[in-house]
């Protein structure tokens, strides 16, 4: 993909690894993020801002960051 950053989200996987496994990971990344319990453990982990790129890849962090400005990629 050649994102410029995922902030440590990322897994590695073979590329041709298994289909339902990486769709079993992103469900669970989706539920996290509305759950809140992804912002829970970025907010532990990173201080900067959430990359651009990675709210492209996860559109469902806006809604989060609506709630957390200070997590706005427009503030890196």
């Amino acid at each position: 993909m050649g994102l410029e950053s995922l902030q440590g989200s990322a897994f590695p996987m073979r590329k041709d690894g298994d289909p339902e496994l990486l769709k079993d990971i992103d469900e669970q990344i989706d539920e996290m993020i509305d759950d809140g319990t992804y912002i829970k453990l970025y907010r532990k982990y990173f201080h900067d801002p959430i990359a651009a790129d990675l709210v492209k890849e996860r559109p469902k962090l806006t809604k989060q960051i609506m709630k957390n400005p200070d997590l706005d990629p427009s503030r890196r």
